[in-house]
């Protein structure tokens, strides 16, 4: 039957059926293979780009791992159990005594005040103090609180003389003590 009607046509007729046939099969082989091999394979591309760029970020977190264990190592010899808020005031108010009879300073007053949570794992507690002094032994007493491994600071201080013409000056200040609860 094909070649009956291969036999009619002239030989360009001939080449035009064979060319139709091609373009023909070229469109379904587009249709119904290449272009659902073409989509998967963009698709796929799309997954190693997300994969990739997943892979990137990991990357970038493990090589911080070093710096990010050396920083929790800082912290943690600063972090402490959770104890009472009786226990934590008692231990504050022992260390000010303690710098106080090591520099010289006289103890006056001293007022525990409020506790403030700075976050989950921080509570602050502040004590008000006042003491009297000479201003240098006062000066190594705020500075021994200071440079303590403790995180306590001298939060605000005010000196007034405690008599006219005295060496003697009698401070006002506030002493807090930041702890870092165990995690």
């Amino acid at each position: 039957m094909i070649s009956k009607f291969l036999k009619k046509l002239s030989k360009r007729e001939i080449i035009i059926f064979y060319l139709a046939i091609a373009i023909v099969f070229m469109v379904i082989s587009d249709r119904f293979i290449f272009g659902p091999l073409l989509s998967k394979i963009r698709l796929l591309d799309k997954e190693i780009e997300n994969k990739e760029r997943l892979l990137k970020k990991t990357l970038h977190i493990i090589s911080q791992r070093q710096r990010i264990e050396k920083e929790n190592e800082i912290y943690t010899a600063y972090s402490v159990q959770a104890s009472s808020k009786e226990e934590e005031v008692a231990s504050l108010l022992k260390i000010i005594e303690n710098f106080a009879s090591e520099t010289g300073v006289q103890i006056i007053d001293i007022k525990p005040r409020k506790i403030t949570s700075e976050g989950d794992l921080t509570k602050k507690y502040i004590v008000d103090l006042n003491f009297e002094s000479e201003i240098d032994k006062a000066f190594v007493f705020m500075y021994k609180i200071d440079s303590s491994n403790l995180l306590i600071r001298v939060e605000r201080f005010s000196a007034i003389p405690k008599a006219k013409g005295s060496s003697m000056l009698r401070f006002n200040t506030s002493v807090s003590k930041t702890v870092v609860l165990g995690y």
